[in-house]
């Protein structure tokens, strides 16, 4: 049985949240969850150490050092090939600025995830590298954003889908167990298929079924082969100390 993901302790936030090249516009788009920011303005901009950031957040010292190891990694990576970063969901309590923490909070704002195959929405959503992210303010468009997912871990991952804010996702197609996962976790979930625009249109449009009559019975979020003791899926093993694969 999977132990809920445990909060951690955050203490301030930030009135931008995007960060990216001035002189260009860049494709791609890296998420930063919120506490893996947290770790770099505790260690490099506070100068803490690793066991008392670990304080400070309320977690363990080896959660700290991943987080801190994950956020150094994405920074640069965005440097190095040009890309832009967004700071961005995650499982936190804010702990200070609480009142300013609450604007960047909306309940009209829809956030929208697809995974892509080239220019079209593909079928899995776990598998996929690359999603388009499109932001929605009271029914209007007002962002558009390819998010590139690091590491097989967090391939269309529940708790990468999370971190990243989102309310919907649409693809074209969906195991079952997956399904299940996301409507537990709150994500609506419909079936799209084409190119990635006219799948967006036909969801402002509210042309799009629902998820539901489009999956596929399916043991493993993955498709992969798991004994009887498995529980049907790999994130049955999983714990707060490690990323979960549905």
């Amino acid at each position: 049985m999977a132990r809920p993901m445990k909060r951690k302790r955050i203490g301030c936030c930030m009135d931008n949240r995007r960060f990216g090249p001035c002189d260009s516009l860049a494709s791609d788009v890296l998420a930063l969850p919120v506490e893996a920011f947290e770790t770099l303005r505790l260690i490099d901009y506070l100068g803490l150490d690793q066991t008392e950031a670990a304080k400070k957040m309320d977690v363990s010292r080896s959660t700290v050092q991943k987080l801190y190891k994950d956020a150094r990694a994405t920074l640069v990576k965005a440097m190095v090939e040009n890309a832009s970063i967004i700071i961005q969901g995650g499982k936190t309590n804010v702990t200070t600025c609480q009142d300013k923490h609450h604007k960047h909070e909306s309940t009209t704002t829809t956030r929208i995830l697809m995974p892509l195959d080239g220019d079209n929405v593909a079928q899995s959503v776990v598998d996929s590298e690359r999603f388009w992210m499109v932001t929605l303010d009271a029914g209007r468009i007002v962002r558009k954003d390819t998010i590139v997912a690091e590491g097989t871990e967090k391939k269309g991952c529940r708790r990468f889908v999370m971190s990243l804010g989102v309310t919907t996702v649409i693809a074209a197609g969906m195991t079952s167990n997956v399904h299940e996962r996301y409507q537990a976790s709150g994500i609506a979930t419909f079936y799209g298929s084409g190119k990635k625009e006219d799948v967006l249109s036909q969801y402002v449009s509210n042309n799009l079924d629902p998820m539901k009559g489009h999956i596929s019975e399916n043991g493993c979020c993955h498709g992969e082969h798991h004994h009887e003791g498995d529980e049907g899926c790999c994130e049955g093993e999983h714990h707060e100390e490690k990323e979960c694969c549905g």
